[in-house]
């Protein structure tokens, strides 16, 4: 009798927590299509691309001083870019960038041009596209 009691408030309990919303989160949007490009003042140019096309995901990561990575390859890099930089659909444009350029570890005062274009499931879509000089 005691068991079924304690069963009950435990069912009770679960479906309250449940009415409630407690305990969900929603998840990040995911990332189908990437490419930025940042152009410095004295031409020099980082790239990357991402896109997840059926089953498939094409990469490309370009940047100076490093070994020009694509495909699988490329892969690895990216995905460390998208840890360092929080890529969301209502990010702060300026604090995105502020992260874009830290995580190349790029000064401001040396970019001339900084191109975002990012869609994300559900067609949700960021845009940036800023001249700095």
């Amino acid at each position: 009798m005691k068991q079924t009691i304690l069963s009950g408030l435990f069912l009770l309990m679960f479906m309250l927590v449940g009415l409630l919303n407690f305990g969900t989160v929603e998840a990040s949007p995911t990332i189908v299509d990437f490419e930025i490009e940042i152009e410095l003042k004295d031409g020099t140019e980082y790239e990357i691309e991402y896109a997840m096309k059926s089953s498939k995901i094409q990469a490309k990561y370009v940047v100076p001083r490093e070994v020009a990575l694509f495909g699988e390859e490329a892969l690895p890099k990216v995905e460390a870019f998208f840890q360092k930089v929080n890529v969301i659909p209502d990010a702060n444009k300026e604090k995105l960038i502020a992260e874009a350029l830290r995580a190349f570890g790029i000064d401001v005062k040396d970019v001339d041009e900084f191109e975002l274009d990012v869609i994300f499931d559900g067609d949700k879509k960021l845009t940036i596209q800023k001249k700095f000089s």
